[in-house]
């Protein structure tokens, strides 16, 4: 333990890892490269790519990354990260590492933004459900749009009637499916007060209630624009909640390590 405080010690007076005695460098770099890969997996959620963790960075460019970031980036107090490190606590071993966990958190969710898509953004030719409706088949083409208003209206009382009936669970479901935050996460399970499997299954009923009303409701629409329509009902009913649940959900309002 004390061998690696010596490590951290060292790289923050020689100012770079390749000016810093050999023997702590391979450590340093290990300990970099575990959290990048830890904190990588754990918000691959936000991107839409299928195998982030292929994608990792090697040892060596993981610690260039968090090497850069503080040597660019300051603390709001004005200090350099590499300074602010050894300023948390009482500086032992864990303060330290805390402090560089937290850095490199920063590190890779500015990797993530900038090498990847956000989870939002889907390809047009996405099939919403394998076999089934595609993304580009749910847009609208101008003929579409009065006939798509005038379902909209049709279905408003619909969302008063569904919004009325949502506990608590669906609230969060909704608002978490909305912002593509996993119905796993701590905070969203915190906040809904049931577990992930119980979770999962009441979003479940909802959307099948929705479609089921919406069949009732139009029994002539088609198969795409009733499922545009249904997309468009949790969207809507997801807004009426987010204002209240979302800070609870929300990791940029956590700032959860």
């Amino acid at each position: 333990m004390p061998h690696q405080l010596d490590g951290w010690r060292a790289w923050h007076e020689a100012c770079a890892l390749d000016l810093t005695p050999e023997p702590h460098r391979g450590p340093l770099r290990d300990f970099v490269a575990g959290r990048f890969r830890t904190y990588t997996l754990r918000y691959a959620y936000r991107t839409n790519h299928p195998n982030v963790h292929r994608e990792i960075p090697k040892e060596r460019e993981c610690w260039h990354r968090f090497e850069s970031w503080c040597a660019v980036h300051e603390h709001r107090d004005g200090k350099r990260y590499k300074d602010w490190i050894f300023s948390r606590g009482r500086r032992g071993l864990p303060d330290v590492e805390s402090a560089a966990s937290l850095l490199i958190r920063d590190v890779v969710r500015d990797w993530l933004r900038n090498e990847f898509s956000d989870a939002s953004l889907r390809s047009l030719a996405e099939e919403l459900i394998p076999g089934g409706t595609t993304l580009e088949q749910l847009l609208q083409s101008e003929a579409d749009r009065p006939c798509a208003e005038a379902m909209m209206e049709t279905c408003t009382p619909l969302v008063r009637s569904v919004q009325e009936h949502c506990a608590r669970p669906e609230q969060v479901a909704l608002v978490a499916r909305r912002h593509g935050i996993p119905l796993s996460c701590v905070r969203v399970m915190r906040a809904s007060g049931v577990g992930r499997s119980s979770l999962a299954s009441r979003y479940q009923a909802l959307v099948e209630r929705i479609g089921w009303e919406v069949k009732r409701r139009l029994p002539d629409l088609d198969a795409a624009p009733a499922t545009q329509l249904c997309l468009h009902l949790l969207d809507r009913l997801a807004e009426q909640f987010a204002s209240q649940i979302l800070p609870e959900i929300s990791d940029v309002a956590a700032q959860e390590v």
